[in-house]
């Protein structure tokens, strides 16, 4: 059965494609160039513990350098994320070439939300233990 994708998932696809070109190029002109430096946290620098985004950025250059497990190390929720986006992107992609015959497209939903909020609350609580318990620093 042909499906037409509705607005909101192909705007949502085509900001996806946006995203991924001006990652690459802030990947490409501003870290690969040397020029990047990570901002401490203003944060953990005042309180001493870790923030929900503190991580962020290393999980994310370690996911594009191909460390997965390191990257779920500094932050679940960016690799989560990452998942969500290739199976989005793909699934539309398929859908759309197909010109709706596979209906296979992934919709939006909340509750991809409200999974991350999760993963975020249990990742900061987890790092912030693992800092002021047990000493083990991210």
């Amino acid at each position: 059965m042909k499906r037409k994708m509705d607005c909101l998932q192909f705007q949502i696809y085509l900001l996806g494609w946006a995203a991924l070109l001006l990652g690459l190029l802030f990947y490409l002109v501003w870290i690969n160039s040397g020029m990047f430096q990570q901002v401490p946290c203003a944060f953990y620098r005042l309180t001493g513990f870790y923030c929900p985004g503190c991580g962020g950025t290393r999980a994310l250059l370690s996911l594009l350098q191909g460390y997965v497990l390191q990257a779920l190390w500094y932050h679940v929720t960016v690799v989560y994320g990452a998942i969500l986006y290739v199976l989005y992107m793909l699934t539309n992609s398929v859908e759309l070439l197909s010109g709706g015959r596979l209906p296979v497209g992934m919709k939006y939903r909340n509750g991809y939300l409200y999974v991350a909020l999760v993963l975020m609350a249990l990742h900061v609580l987890i790092k912030n233990l693992l800092l002021h318990v047990w000493g083990i620093p991210m």
